[in-house]
Order: structure tokens, then sequence, then C-alpha cells
């Protein structure tokens, strides 16, 4: 998942591009003892420098999540390209690797962005 978000906001050039992503993973309370289980990742990352940069990943995020979340999948309801990107990282993930991610529901919503100037300081 981390390095499906980095893709996006990358253009598909890095898996890093030096930019930190903090992923947070938790369980889905609203599917326990269900069939299905949910789980919900968190991301936190930091942008290009400015706000700017920080706007152009969010609109990338915003267009790569649009679509259905789940199959099947037609003109009416197109994959979403971040979905697309999520199982290629899954799929070459060893961890990952031989779980069928083929039917899962794979959902970007809730975007939040704040601008923080971060500094670093110079070493003397």
């Amino acid at each position: 998942a981390k390095i499906a978000v980095t893709k996006v906001c990358t253009g598909g050039t890095s898996t890093s591009a030096g930019r930190p992503v903090l992923t947070k993973l938790m369980g889905d309370v609203g599917t326990l003892n269900q069939r299905q289980l949910g789980l919900v990742v968190a991301f936190d990352l930091l942008g290009e420098r400015g706000k700017e940069g920080k706007d152009v990943c969010l609109h990338k995020l915003l267009a790569a999540s649009f679509g259905a979340p789940e199959p099947p999948f037609n003109q009416q309801r197109p994959e979403p390209p971040f979905r697309q990107a999520f199982l290629h990282a899954a799929a070459n993930h060893a961890p990952t690797r031989l779980l069928v991610a083929s039917s899962w529901l794979v959902n970007l919503q809730n975007f939040t962005c704040m601008y923080t100037e971060v500094r670093v300081p110079r070493s003397i």
C-alpha cells in the first residue's frame, strides 16, 4: 500500500523518491465477526516542498481513486487506477505475493491535507 501511494504521487517513477510515507494498519471494527475481514490503512506522507507540491499529490490521489471500489468492473463501474497499482504492488511484495487479492475491495477515501512547513536544522 505504501508503494502504491508513493507511485501515484511520483507518477510511477520511483518507489520512494525521498518522500517519507508512514502507514498505520488497523482492523476495521465494522467487520468484526463477519465473513470478510476489513483492514484500514492510514497514510501520512510528506509531499513536495511548498503548498503547490502538496496539492499536486492530493489531486493525483483523488484522480487515481476514481472508480468502483470492488469487482465487477465495466464501463459504468471502472476499476480505479489506484486499485491496479495496489494489486501490482501486493503481487510483487514477498509477504503478500501468494494472497489472491483480485476480489478485494480497495478504496481511497477521507483525504485531508495540512500545510505544514518542515524545517531541518543545517549543520554548521
